[in-house]
């Protein structure tokens, strides 16, 4: 009975790949009819109402297949394979509960790699469209006026829940990010005060606040350097901003009573040598022999400093806080 059912069933799967999908549907059905006990007859039944986009009698194709496997021994294998279907159908109906919830089934029936690719994908694709559902710019501004509020009054915990709040209702708009990062340095969270100082940077990189901001983060954090190169680039926009020309002042100056000191601040070489280009430039066999001229070699150290492209190196390890007058902070 089986060999002469599959026959048939061979019989539909060659009008499947032939798009003549309704006789398809006929010959799975007289193999139905010859054997009511195989479970892949339903799920093949499934696959042609789901190319013809007919999801809810894929749903009901898919279900009676699993009704029939679990009646009759249908096998881990096949059980998967329907579950699968199953969750396929529902995530082209974006039903994704319902997608997720199948490809989970599958994958307790009998796990499959692409099987579990396919519910990470659903996941994503809940998550987007939940994230999406949730968006309304005008909400996002109420929360943004929220968070302004709650900051003047030093409640920079709840202000972040309220810019948070603006930001999943309007993630577009660079000035969310930028409030939030304001209140994350208030909290002394620099590492999420800069990266919502780079998510605003990445959707208005003329944001001058924005670089004004990332220039603060990396002065706390004593990468003077990074921050003078952030005060450069606000400055390149708005050559009159305040807090860019204040920054850039402040940490300039202490860089140049660092230098003057001969003060050595291990943490701010450690850091500083964490950054691939003043990693590259410190142990670049070049750099290092004009450092060794520095210190022996007044003239020949002249020389090289005449050289545009070493004077601006030697002078980014300076303001990396790596050099002093007195040369080198550190011997690699």
């Amino acid at each position: 009975i089986r060999e002469k059912a599959d026959k048939v069933k061979d019989e539909g799967n060659a009008l499947y790949k032939k798009k003549e999908f309704e006789k398809a549907i006929e010959k799975y059905d007289e193999a139905i009819s010859i054997d009511g006990t195989h479970m892949s007859y339903h799920t093949n039944k499934a696959a042609v109402y789901m190319t013809q986009k007919k999801f809810p009698e894929a749903i009901d194709a898919a279900n009676k297949a699993l009704e029939v496997g679990k009646s009759n021994g249908g096998g881990f294998a096949l059980m998967a394979k329907a579950y699968a279907r199953l969750g396929s159908i529902h995530t082209k109906m974006k039903n994704y509960d319902e997608a997720i919830k199948a490809y989970e089934d599958a994958n307790l029936e009998d796990y499959n790699k692409k099987t579990d690719k396919e519910l990470k994908k659903v996941r994503r694709l809940k998550a987007k469209a939940e994230a999406e559902a949730y968006l309304d710019p005008k909400v996002a501004l109420e929360a943004k006026e929220r968070g302004n509020v709650l900051f003047k009054q030093s409640k920079f915990v709840d202000a972040l829940k309220e810019y948070t709040e603006a930001i999943k209702r309007d993630p577009t708009v660079a000035a969310y990010y930028q409030n939030r990062s304001t209140a994350y340095s208030k909290l002394m969270d620099w590492g999420n005060s800069m990266k919502d100082a780079e998510k605003a940077l990445e959707l208005d990189p003329k944001y001058v606040k924005a670089w004004a901001r990332k220039g603060k983060i990396n002065h706390f954090l004593k990468k003077y350097h990074k921050a003078l190169e952030c005060y450069q680039e606000g400055l390149k926009i708005d050559p009159n901003d305040v807090l860019c020309r204040q920054g850039y002042n402040l940490t300039s100056n202490v860089i140049n009573q660092n230098m003057r000191e001969g003060k050595v601040d291990e943490e701010q070489a450690r850091r500083a040598l964490q950054d691939p280009e003043i990693a590259s430039i410190f142990n670049d066999p070049t750099i290092r022999s004009v450092l060794q001229d520095m210190g022996s070699n007044p003239e020949a150290a002249q020389k090289h400093m005449a050289n545009p492209e070493i004077a601006s190196k030697i002078q980014k390890l300076m303001q990396a806080g790596l050099l002093t007058f007195g040369g080198p902070q550190q011997k690699q």
